[in-house]
Formats: structure tokens, sequence, C-alpha cells
């Protein structure tokens, strides 16, 4: 029989027993009620991981499909030393599966730092023969890698990506947003010791993919664009140059370079100036390309015509308390003839009678407004009223001063005689469609007015294929297709004056020049070597871009071998010229003789004296070559009006003059105070 004392111990160590249990049971009951929620949202943050997707960039392709900008998928191995308990074993399983040095990997796993990066792209062999689920410590972090095939030769259109992987320049920053696409998530299991397992059943969200772009660019032509641009800029030592071609008949850019450039995929040592597109943000004086305005308003209000007689005042003359002269000296010319050798006397006096309607023609064309095209930076020129001008304005500004334009802008305007006269919005993107192929937008060509009358356009059209024949654009002709063109050389503005030594030297040409596909303007920023003129600069990266492209499978305008065009015969070519009679000078000394009556005998004289000879006498001609007159058609003597074809001591491209000097000789015309426009 137990005593009441001792049934008082047995109690009190029963409680004291069943008191730790109840402690267990209530915070057990606390734990499961009161924390639980909270306790399994901290368990889940430290047992489950979100992994975050990037969304896969949507490309952007040429035309025909070619790839421009792409994403490609990366693997990274990165480490985190801090969970890495045997080092030395861990570093020979990698150095066997990497390839690397085993003491190597162990001096980078006692790194302090979070995360050490090992591989920046592991390769497929490593992914397949190695689970780094079961080395604790060690990751596979998934990246895109954006990849620009053409590289720095579409730079400037294209864009890049900085390092927050935003697009930066071109087409990437235009389009960031759709290009961009949206990010997912999954979520994986990890245990105690940092093995990550897939947690199936886990809520995640799938990356949505950008869409696609593809650009009107002909991803060919750009990078035959871009090697002659630079070969020229490298070969005269230039400051730099523009290029854009374009399909005047939709306003699509085929082609736009800038030089310097820069490597897309190497931002980081690419400097301020690489940097910007010059064809669309840097303005400049034109020059003599310029002149298509004035010549289009003259024509367009009837103040000239082509055949019209304006005397160049043998290359100088004072417009009243400002002079201009020309490279060379002229005489009386047809107008067609001042266009194709660029004369700035005879374009100053068509200034100014034009007067304020230049400034109309330039507005209609564009000129000094933003054209739209969606890239940033995009400059609008300048082009000041006429309540802003100056006494000289209307001369000055009819050869291509007191007024910037940017690449653009002067390549759309041509682009506008090219298109019989209707202005067009330059465009750069021809479809959009998404990950699934749904195309979500496709573009349509945009007028934006009628310019100029189709008369006048085809008539420019016609002056223009004179420069080249003929004229200060001789060095853009080719061989299979006929080409128009004008040169243009402006002096530079140097603190506050015109420097006679640094220069833009431009060219801008079409073809075929009938019905032209693709208008393109070449800009050289400062050349040097003795060819500053945009006939000697500028002409010849349009001539090497097109027998380049034309030569590749796929160019749009490429030769016809049987429909090549074969040198003519001297007098089978003949220009549209008013009566020699009308603009001939008086007669002048010679060192030719004269056989009796009839034709003079112009032979072994040099072609100069020739020419005056001849004009003397009320007759045209025809030459092939330079130097010394070797032979003569008809013989000294022989009766008629001619023309007289001459042949000549240097080989040369055959030519019809009518006039002092030889009209078509010139490489390029020169200003007074406003110097160096042809």
């Amino acid at each position: 029989m137990i005593g009441r004392s001792s049934l008082r111990r047995l109690q009190l160590v029963g409680a004291m027993c069943l008191f730790p249990l109840a402690l267990v049971v209530v915070r057990v009951a606390w734990l499961q009620v009161v924390a639980g929620e909270e306790l399994q949202s901290r368990a889940e943050s430290q047992h489950l991981v979100r992994i975050w997707q990037p969304p896969h960039r949507g490309s952007v392709i040429d035309r025909n499909g070619e790839p421009l900008a792409y994403s490609l998928f990366s693997s990274s191995i990165v480490a985190e030393p801090a969970r890495i308990k045997d080092r030395a074993a861990t570093a020979k399983v990698l150095a066997e599966a990497l390839g690397i040095p085993q003491a190597r990997i162990e001096r980078m796993l006692r790194g302090k730092k979070g995360m050490v990066p090992l591989v920046n792209r592991a390769s497929h062999a490593f992914e397949s023969d190695i689970d780094l689920s079961r080395i604790p410590g060690v990751y596979r972090r998934v990246e895109l890698k954006r990849v620009y095939p053409l590289g720095p030769s579409a730079a400037h259109l294209v864009g890049f990506l900085d390092h927050e992987e935003r697009g930066r320049g071109g087409v990437e920053k235009t389009y960031d947003e759709i290009l961009r696409g949206h990010p997912g998530w999954a979520t994986q299991l990890r245990d105690g010791k940092g093995h990550r397992y897939e947690a199936p059943g886990r809520r995640s969200k799938p990356a949505v993919s950008g869409h696609t772009i593809a650009l009107t660019i002909d991803a060919t032509l750009q990078d035959v664009a871009a090697s002659a641009l630079q070969d020229q800029v490298e070969r005269l030592d230039a400051r730099g140059g523009s290029l854009v071609a374009i399909e005047p008949s939709t306003g699509n850019i085929l082609a736009m370079v800038s030089f310097p450039t820069y490597d897309p995929e190497r931002i980081q040592a690419a400097s301020n100036d690489a940097l910007r597109n010059r064809v669309v943000s840097d303005p400049y004086e034109p020059g003599s390309t310029f002149k298509l305005v004035a010549a289009a308003t003259a024509l367009e209000d009837a103040v000239v015509s082509p055949t019209s007689i304006i005397h160049c005042e043998d290359g100088s003359y004072d417009f009243g308390g400002f002079r201009i002269t020309d490279h060379h000296p002229y005489g009386a010319l047809t107008f067609r003839d001042c266009f194709a050798v660029s004369s700035n006397i005879a374009f100053a006096k068509v200034g100014r009678s034009c007067g304020s309607a230049l400034f109309d023609t330039a507005r209609r064309l564009g000129i000094g407004s933003p054209t739209g095209i969606p890239l940033a930076g995009e400059s609008a020129g300048v082009l000041r009223p006429p309540s802003r001008w100056s006494g000289r304005t209307p001369e000055t500004l009819a050869i291509g001063y007191e007024v910037m334009t940017t690449p653009l802008q002067l390549a759309m305007a041509y682009g506008a005689v090219a298109n019989d006269g209707i202005l067009m919005r330059p465009q750069i993107v021809q479809r959009i469609t998404d990950p699934e192929g749904k195309v979500l937008y496709e573009a349509r060509p945009e007028p934006v007015r009628r310019a100029l009358s189709p008369r006048v356009a085809r008539t420019l059209r016609e002056f223009m294929g004179e420069v080249v024949v003929s004229g200060t654009g001789k060095e853009a002709a080719l061989s299979w297709i006929e080409v128009g063109g004008k040169t243009g050389t402006s002096e530079k503005l140097v603190d506050g004056h015109y420097s006679s030594r640094r220069h833009y030297a431009s060219f801008v040409g079409m073809a075929p020049l009938e019905e032209p596909r693709i208008v393109c303007l070449v800009m050289i920023d400062e050349p040097k070597g003795g060819k500053q003129f945009g006939g000697s600069a500028a002409a010849p990266v349009f001539r090497g871009m097109m027998e380049s492209w034309g030569r590749l499978p796929g160019a749009s305008i490429r030769p016809e071998f049987e429909k090549l065009l074969i040198p003519k015969p001297p007098g089978d070519r003949e220009r549209r010229f008013g009566p020699a009679s009308a603009y001939a000078d008086p007669p002048q000394e010679t060192t030719a003789g004269v056989s009796g009556q009839g034709v003079p005998d112009v032979r072994n004289v040099s072609l100069r004296s020739a020419l005056k000879t001849l004009r003397s006498h009320g007759l045209t001609a025809r030459f092939q070559g330079s130097g010394v007159v070797t032979r003569q058609d008809p013989p000294p003597g022989s009766r008629g009006t001619g023309p007289v074809a001459l042949w000549c001591s240097t080989e040369g491209a055959a030519f019809v003059v009518r006039t002092a000097g030889g009209a078509g000789s010139s490489d390029g015309a020169k200003g007074g105070t406003k110097a160096g426009t042809h």
C-alpha cells in the first residue's frame, strides 16, 4: 500500500514528465496552426529556386531573308566557392570535362566572390558529358548572345545591345520593345547541399520570343557598298564618308553606310565618332549636288530651257560685292552644258533669276525637314526662309551654300527626280512577323507629295546622263548600263571661314537612267591626295559598288551580256544643242593653219587651239582623247558645216563639243568667295 507522501511524489514526477510533452504539443500546434504558412513560405524560399528564363530576342533580316542580327543560346559554367567542400576533387572533374589544367581551376575556386565564371560558353560535349547537379556549388547559366553577320558593314543601320541587353542605335533601339520579347521563369528544388533538381508540378511561365523584323536592306549590296566606301576613305586618307542607296519608286533603303564604323559585338572598343550615323545625323553644305534644286526651279518656272545660252564669263564674275569663279574658264554654254560641267557662274545667274522660288522647290523636295525615317538622331538640316536671306543668298544657295542637308535628305530629293517628280518617304522596315510567323505589319510605299512635274524630272535625268557621259561625273560611267549623276564639291566652313584645303566631295548616281531602280549618294569628308572633287573622290565609289554588286548572284541590277553598251564611233551620239552660231565666241587667232577655203587644218596643234579655230569658222567638233590633234575628218579644205571629227595623241573617251574649252572636259568648278562646287 502506497502512502500519501509517496503518491504525491509520484504525481509530481508524472507532472514533470508530462510538462515537456505538453510544451512539445503546444509548440507543434503553434507551428502548424499559427506560424504554418509563414514557415512553409520560408522553407520554400530556401528549397525552391525561381530560375528566370530570358526570351529569345527577335531576329533582324534583310529583304531576302538573310540574317542581319539574331540571338543564340549559350551556357556559361559558374561556381560558388563557398558551397564547394572538396575543391581538389571538384577541380579534377571539371578539368577533365573542360580540358583546363586542374591547378588553374583550383586557383579560380579559391576566390571569395559569390560567383566565379569558369567558362563563358560551354561546349555541347561538356553539357552532355557531365551532370552538374552532382557537383555541389557548380551551376550552368543559360545566356543569349547577339550575333551580327555583317559586323561593321551594317552596324549603324542595325545597331547593337548594351550590357543590359537593351537596344542601342539603329533598328535595335527603335524597335527594342518588339524585338525584346517577354521573359519567363521555372521552379527548381534545392537541397541542403546546394544540389538542384527539377520540380514537377510547380508553377512556371514560358518566355515569349520577340518579333522578327525584315528590313528593306539588300544585305549583298550593303556589304559591297560598305567595302567600296571604306576602301576609298582609306585610300584618300579622308576623315570619313557616307553612302545611302534607295529604291526611288518605293522609298525603300537598299543600303546605308557610315565610316568610320564599329563592331556591334565589341561595342566597348568603339569611339564616339564611330557610333554616329552620318547618313541621318550629319548635315553638310552639299555644293553642286544642290544645283539640282536650281535647275528644277528654273525649268519648272520656264526661267530657262535646256538649250538657253548662258555666258559663263570665262571663269570669273563679279555679282556686285562678291565674286564667284569656275574651276575651268567657259564662255557661252547651253543650260544643259552648264549642268554637265557644273558652272558656278551660270547657276549663280540662274539663282538670281529664280529668287525665293529656290526655297519653295527645296521645301517640296524635302530639304530642311526630317524625312521621318525611324532611326534615332535624324537632323532636319538647315534651310533658311527668304525673310532671313542676305543679298547674296539666291546666288550662293543655287550653288549649294547657305544650306545644310543630310545625305539621306538629298538622296530622297534625287529619288523624286528618278520617280518622275514624286517624293517618297524613306522606308527601312519591310515586314514584322510574330514568333508563329504571322505578319503583323507590311510596309507600303508612302508618297509625300509631287515635288516636280514629270516633264522636268525627265529633263533633269537627261542632264544627269550628260554629266556622266561628258561632264564632271565621267568616273561613274559603267559599260553595261546607262548611268546618270551629279557631282558636288564644297569647301568646309572652319572657324568662320571657308577652307580651300578641306572639302566635302559627293556624287549622286542613278541607274538605269531611263527608268531608275537605284539612286545612290556618296559623300567623302575631307579627301586628300589631290582628289578633293566629287568626280574623282566620290563617283568611283558608285561605279565600284555597282560593278561589284552586278557580278554577284541575286543582284536586282545586273549586266545583260547580250545587251552591253558598246562604245559608238565618233559622230553617232549627238547632244541636243541650239545652233552653234548662237553662242560662238568671236573669232580668235590660232596657230592652226587654213588650207584655202573650207575646213581649216587643225592637225599637229593642241586640242584647245583646234577647238577655237573650228569655232571661229562656225564649225562644231567631235573629239576623242586629249593632247595634240593627230587626225581630222573631213580633211583640210573640204566643204561642209561639220561636225569635224578629231583624234588626239592621248587616248580617251569620245565627246561632242560645241563650245570653248571642250564641254565635258572639266573635273570640277570652284567658286570665288564661296568656292569649290561642282
